[in-house]
């Protein structure tokens, strides 16, 4: 399966995501999946399974502030890095 455009990632709830992507047919079809810390790696949570996105990770903080997605992670030797992402508000 591939992104069927170049969409953001909607934020549906706590940590769950979706996004439009096309099936093996060509179809749009939409992808939800949970973003979960796990042991000392973040990982993408689906029905299918599960994908590390992440390694070396002690501690996660994620953040909706107005329309913008704030993600910090600590890593396990103290190094922190942080992003800021443009999240669509949809009414």
């Amino acid at each position: 399966m591939i992104d069927a455009h170049d969409r953001p990632f909607r934020v549906v709830r706590n940590h769950t995501l979706e996004r439009m992507i096309l099936d093996e047919h060509g179809k749009e079809v939409e992808e939800q999946f949970d973003v979960v810390k796990s042991s000392n790696y973040i990982r993408r949570s689906m029905n299918t399974g599960n994908e590390p996105l992440l390694y070396g990770v002690s501690n996660m903080y994620v953040a909706i502030e107005g329309n913008t997605l704030r993600l910090q992670a600590t890593f396990v030797d103290g190094d922190v890095k942080e992003r800021t992402f443009h999240v669509p508000i949809e009414k």
